[in-house]
């Protein structure tokens, strides 16, 4: 009998679907609170998010980020961190082209 691989899914907070966690960033509040895309295992809670525009958008309008991190996100730091993540995805950062 072979034996299946299981791949990982996660789920976006900008759209609710699911996807495998390599399809999406991974941020998190860094130590000053701010949030900012996580590149290693850190430990606290983290959020995954597409790199679509619908979901950056979503990400804003939604609160399941709030539920997802267990903290109080403002609209306005969401909103700063959607711009700051639109900025470096414009320059091509290196493995953050867009799906």
């Amino acid at each position: 009998m072979s034996r299946l691989s299981h791949t990982p899914q996660r789920t976006c907070v900008g759209c609710g679907q699911r996807d495998a966690p390599d399809r999406m960033l991974r941020f998190g509040k860094d130590g000053a609170g701010v949030l900012a895309i996580v590149a290693a295992p850190i430990s606290g809670r983290t959020a995954y998010l597409h790199r679509t525009l619908e979901c950056r958008a979503g990400l804003v309008k939604r609160r399941t980020v709030n539920r997802s991190l267990r903290t109080g996100v403002a609209t306005d730091q969401k909103a700063r961190f959607v711009r700051e993540l639109e900025a470096t995805l414009e320059t091509g950062a290196p493995g953050e082209e867009l799906c």
